[in-house]
């Protein structure tokens, strides 16, 4: 071909032919992938590498697939090169008065003492520790549950009802408590920038600990959100919804105005506390009149969403000009077009009606879904002549013996089983979702919003599981055989159709409403054959996909053309001419042979067992206290003995899953594995375990200094001072995962992908000082620079290299 004609083309093919391995430098004028044969990770590599270059650091994916020939991108980065250059600064007359700085801008407050807040911290739990088990002895519990058992189902009904009363009776106390706590170590949050770990974090930090301890998920379930977020100093409007998922319990409640007729959507992000370079940055949150905010969309501290107006999925709004009656898509959103105007199914509603049903309907639904394990109890042997402790433990034992094993065994995995089985015919009994508008103050939103609860609460016994395309079927969905399914989030499943062989990967949203200043719309969800979803992708109502559609990760589905075999990423999304593909045996991918299938049965019914670990905990925790009771002074008990034994258990569930993962796993090296394999039901196996044994315990350890040196004991490797978010209690890959010093990160992490039903996996490497935003995704092979900053909602592409000391911001990335 012809030779390069400018310096950027030479740097521009030399990084193309590293990247494909090539000796000899590429034509200039050669397509990347109909000639070249570039694929999704080649492109990545290549920009990664032009990146290294001052004069080509404004390589971007998305450029290489918009103008696919070397010369073209050559002449497109010098373009962008040009219009970024700095020029002289214009001679101005000083201002009479400094130029207002909003929180980003200001200097942060406070000192950071990361020792002196980690003790206070750990003096707090265990002060926590010590009061919380002072309500969990009750001498004469196991009798009385021993009794209950054994007697006749009247007896059994009324202990699920009490049950649900002492949920209720909980969730009030635990939201006094949180109330107390704000207004008396904060007060009202103000816009501010903060260093972490100084006096003002370490009290917020307090505040945001006891108010987790509120259940805010059947909170938001119940449609209570508004109205608790009102009692913490929020400024909520008249008919606002808040969908599920949306974090409610991270403080800053005085920042957030939600206007009347506000809708958020599900797993939205008001960010009114946001983690950057080592300190909290605190600043308003405003969502005006008729504004909605759609599936994942995010609000960055210092944003408002104008009147009428309404963020797309996966978006992310910044700080800037504020725009009335408009849609706003993006990383970071801008304008795209008009908003429609709201249906008239917005008015005429009863909302104080709604949240009375809603939070009766869900305390009931609650209520029956106790009754399984309290009747799978009751199945497995127990009689009026013995407690439940006689039956489990021989006289003077702290263990339980083997015929106790197995009774509770057995009653664990049966209760499991019951309520998995409940929910779906629950499911079903709250009927059809109601195709078209109908308002978010209807009772048909309850209907549709338990049904989306029941969904997640059944998938975390079966997402990814043989059993998941059977239990949605009998739910209401049309699932196609050979279906993968793994974590799908606000499903209505009478809506859902599927077609065979259909890969879906964790957290994709799936059929949810099209919320708009208070309505909600529904239509039918309907995918080919041989689709793959990949992680986080949005697939709203009225979604189709023909037959083969790759949809990458965080990618919005609904727009997309009607085109067999094709592959789309990206926000907005664009097509990938080519992608990379590891092959393997049908026989270890779709087809696997009988011994296989066994294997992996055994597997995904083993997690009905799972819960025998906290319940094994529990057992020997209270025959240890029963029997040490008798021998010691009272207020050694209450003080010592019940605080250490609790805490005992707790840590022994969170080591056990330690020694779980290197018994099953060991330490986890980059490689691809199939499927079927027996590694993969291994692997797949130990994050349930994870999150049913240590999440709960674990949480409380989040934003200390406490947790990074469990994550340590589980394979990452963290380096000092880190500043991690949430969602750290509970990680898939730890091994992969290596963190410089003095890290922000408030991220999620792909460091393994699915695609071609094959576990691809490798680091994440994340280097000293830089900012990972929330909800950024990083996938496997991603190395973030020092110092350099990932703003939220961005995707970091397989292999991409972010150099150091700049802002990044998109998906997929490009200098921001």
């Amino acid at each position: 071909g012809a030779a390069a004609g400018t310096a950027t083309e030479r740097i521009v093919i030399e990084a193309l032919a590293a990247a494909l391995g090539r000796s000899v430098p590429v034509p200039p004028d050669a397509d990347f992938f109909d000639e070249l044969g570039l694929d999704s990770l080649t492109v990545a590599i290549a920009i990664s590498r032009l990146r290294r270059d001052e004069r080509t650091r404004a390589a971007t994916v998305r450029l290489a697939y918009r103008h696919r020939t070397a010369r073209s991108v050559a002449a497109a980065i010098d373009a962008a090169t040009h219009a970024t250059a700095p020029t002289s600064p214009p001679t101005t007359t000083p201002a009479t008065e400094p130029p207002a700085r909003d929180a980003t801008t200001r200097a942060a407050r406070g000192t950071a003492r990361p020792v002196l807040a980690t003790s206070v911290q750990v003096v707090f739990l265990a002060a926590m520790l010590v009061a919380a088990s002072q309500f969990l002895w009750i001498p004469s519990a196991s009798t009385l549950l021993g009794d209950t058992l054994a007697g006749s189902l009247g007896s059994i009904v009324l202990l699920s009802l009490l049950s649900g009363a002492a949920l209720a009776g909980y969730t009030a106390a635990t939201l006094a408590v949180g109330l107390a706590a704000k207004w008396l170590l904060i007060g009202r949050y103000r816009p501010m920038r903060v260093r972490a770990w100084s006096t003002w974090h370490i009290r917020h930090w307090l505040v945001v600990r006891l108010a987790a301890m509120a259940p805010w998920d059947l909170i938001e379930s119940a449609g209570l959100g508004p109205a608790v977020l009102t009692l913490f100093g929020a400024r909520i409007g008249r008919r606002v919804h808040i969908h599920r998922g949306v974090r409610l319990n991270e403080g800053g409640w005085d920042l957030i105005t939600l206007e009347d007729d506000a809708t958020v959507g599900q797993d939205a992000c008001l960010r009114v506390i946001e983690l950057e370079a080592g300190a909290l940055v605190l600043d308003t949150v405003t969502v005006r009149r008729g504004a909605t905010l759609e599936t994942r969309a995010g609000m960055s501290p210092g944003a408002e969403l104008g009147e009428g107006s309404i963020l797309r999925p996966l978006s992310n709004l910044r700080r800037g000009r504020v725009h009335a009656r408009t849609i706003l898509d993006g990383i970071p959103a801008l304008p795209v077009g008009a908003a429609p105007p709201v249906p008239a199914a917005a008015t005429g509603e009863r909302r104080a009606l709604q949240i009375l049903v809603s939070a009766a309907l869900f305390l009931v639904v609650v209520t029956a879904l106790v009754a399984p394990w309290v009747i799978a109890c009751a199945a497995f042997g127990l009689h009026a002549d013995a407690s439940l402790h006689d039956v489990l433990f021989a006289p003077g034992s702290l263990s339980p013996t083997a015929r106790g094993l197995a009774l509770l065994t057995g009653a664990v995995a049966l209760a499991g089983m019951l309520t998995v089985l409940l929910q779906a015919l629950l499911v079903r009994l709250l009927g059809r979702a109601p195709e078209g508008t109908y308002s978010l103050g209807s009772f048909a939103a309850t209907r549709m919003s338990l049904q989306s609860a029941l969904v997640e609460a059944a998938g975390k016994w079966l997402s990814g599981t043989l059993m998941w395309p059977a239990w949605l079927n009998l739910a209401g969905a049309r699932i196609g055989r050979g279906c993968e399914i793994s974590t799908v989030t606000d499903v209505i499943p009478s809506s859902v159709t599927i077609g065979r062989e259909t890969f879906f990967a964790d957290g994709i949203y799936l059929g949810g409403p099209r919320l708009h200043a208070g309505t909600a719309t529904v239509a039918r969800v309907e995918l080919g054959e041989s689709c793959f979803v990949g992680n986080h992708a949005v697939l709203p109502s009225g979604t189709h996909l023909a037959r083969g559609t790759l949809v990458g990760i965080s990618t919005r589905a609904d727009a997309l053309p009607d085109e067999p075999g094709a592959s789309w990423f990206g926000h907005p999304p664009f097509r990938l001419p080519n992608r990379e593909i590891v092959a393997m045996p049908r026989e270890l991918t779709h087809d696997p042979p009988a011994i296989r299938r066994v294997n992996r049965w055994l597997w995904e019914v083993a997690r009905f067992a799972l819960p025998i670990g906290p319940v094994f905990a529990g057992l020997a925790w209270f025959r240890a206290l029963e029997l040490a009771e008798p021998e010691m002074d009272p207020l050694a008990f209450r003080l010592v003995a019940l605080p250490l034994a609790t805490l005992a258990a707790l840590a022994g569930l969170a080591l056990a899953t330690v020694a779980l993962k290197w018994l099953l796993i060991g330490r986890v090296k980059p490689g691809t594995h199939a499927l079927w394999s027996c590694w993969c039901s291994r692997w797949d196996f130990l994050y349930v375990a994870w999150g049913i044994w240590s999440r709960m315990p674990l949480g409380f350890l989040e934003g200390t200094l406490l947790l990074p040196m469990y994550l340590r004991l589980m394979g990452c490797r963290i380096g000092r001072r880190a500043l991690l978010g949430g969602g750290f209690s509970h990680v898939v890959d730890p091994d992969m995962l290596r963190f410089g010093d003095d890290v922000t990160v408030d991220a999620l992490f792909q460091a393994h992908t699915f695609e071609d039903r094959v576990l691809k996996v490798d680091h994440v490497h994340l280097r000293d000082g830089c900012t990972i935003g929330a909800n950024t995704v990083l996938l496997y092979g991603a190395d973030v620079g020092a110092g350099a900053v990932v703003a939220p909602h961005s995707v970091v592409m397989k292999r991409e290299v972010l150099p150091g000391g700049a802002r990044y911001e998109g998906a997929p990335t490009q200098p921001g």
